[in-house]
């Protein structure tokens, strides 16, 4: 027998009288598959012989779209197409919450609706609602929040946030400072120095201000009379408000006016100790220039004033009454040499006189020895 196209066919000649019957093969339908969110029943074969049906369903959330069930006809094909599965649709809007509106991204199956909360709030849990296999909105599980002003994280560089009513403080790290602790920690950030004098950064804890003439003070805040700048040094740390750095700079004054007073008074002595020195000085030399003098014009009157030397042998005591005489003489000399005009200047008086009365006093004194001779070889 020969096979053609699933027919068979005997081994007689085809001249042959005899009568023969064309025989056809079992028929049989091929395997159409599971929809796409769907399943078939039966699943555990390839081929189905004729009159074998197929059950179909879909999945949680899918509703089939055509028949069901399928047959095997005896011409090896099934009776109808296969079904498809399509999602479920959610119709209608999701449920509404207080505070906040909604946004529908999508209405099949596991579609979601965004909420979005006033501003001002925030969703204490996952804003959404999604379209659920029965083809209803879920309910959606959070509320709208007032908002925490530190929920937005608002501290930068580590700093810590503090809920103030309706406001937040940060609390910055020792290197960092400004309301959300953004900058790095200067003295200099809160410009401490008053009155246009410039500040410096000594170290991270201590700034100086340069104070503009006219003005002292750690910050430049007294005004004084002066020509030229001062330079004040004082220690700083960060301070969390205005009324902190104010008060620093306050205290700091108090102490900077005594240390200008001590430094001023202090100069005064001894600017008053050095007049002092001086006068001395100089007294002791006025003093030593008049001993000085007074020593030379007596070691120049000296010789002049010296009473001469008698022989009492050769003398009697009429001579030596006689000299004694004389000597009254030369003082009554010496008045009438004190009586001259007083305007004449006393040291040119003293200087042009010594010479005239030692002359006279010369004169006299050989007069007298002549006198006294002549009397003893006379007498």
């Amino acid at each position: 027998m020969r096979e053609f196209n699933n027919y068979m066919w005997d081994d007689s000649s085809c001249t042959a009288t005899k009568r023969t019957l064309c025989q056809i093969g079992i028929p049989a339908c091929g395997d159409p598959g599971e929809p796409l969110h769907g399943y078939r029943l039966p699943d555990d074969r390839t081929t189905y012989s004729v009159n074998a049906t197929l059950h179909f369903t879909c999945q949680e959330g899918y509703t089939l779209s055509g028949e069901s069930v399928l047959s095997c006809m005896n011409s090896g094909a099934w009776n109808h197409q296969r079904p498809s599965c399509e999602s479920v649709e959610c119709e209608g809007s999701p449920p509404e919450v207080a505070l906040a509106s909604t946004m529908i991204l999508g209405s099949a199956y596991q579609d979601i609706a965004l909420y979005t909360c006033q501003d001002g709030y925030i969703p204490d849990n996952e804003p959404i609602s999604f379209c659920q296999h029965s083809g209803t909105w879920s309910t959606p599980k959070f509320t709208c929040s007032a908002l925490s002003p530190c929920s937005s994280n608002p501290c930068f560089n580590g700093g810590t946030c503090t809920v103030n009513g309706s406001a937040f403080t940060c609390t910055c790290p020792s290197s960092y400072t400004g309301p959300t602790c953004e900058e790095e920690f200067s003295p200099c950030n809160s410009s401490p120095c008053m009155n246009g004098g410039t500040c410096s950064d000594v170290d991270e804890s201590s700034f100086s201000c340069t104070c503009t003439p006219g003005y002292i003070d750690p910050t430049c805040n007294e005004e004084i009379m002066l020509t030229t700048p001062i330079t004040f040094t004082t220690q700083a740390t960060p301070q969390s408000t205005e009324s902190q750095t104010e008060s620093n700079s306050a205290g700091g004054s108090s102490s900077s006016i005594a240390t200008v007073i001590g430094s001023v008074v202090g100069a005064i002595l001894g600017i008053v100790i050095i007049i002092v020195l001086i006068i001395i000085f100089y007294k002791r030399r006025s003093n030593e220039s008049a001993t000085t003098k007074s020593k030379g014009k007596e070691s120049d009157s000296s010789p002049q004033y010296e009473n001469p030397v008698f022989d009492q042998s050769q003398t009697d005591a009429h001579t030596y009454q006689d000299l004694n005489t004389i000597t009254h003489t030369y003082q009554d000399c010496n008045t009438d040499v004190r009586s001259y005009d007083d305007n004449v200047d006393p040291h040119t008086y003293q200087e042009a006189n010594y010479e005239e009365v030692n002359d006279a006093k010369e004169k006299n004194y050989v007069n007298d020895t002549m006198i006294k001779q002549n009397k003893v070889l006379l007498g």
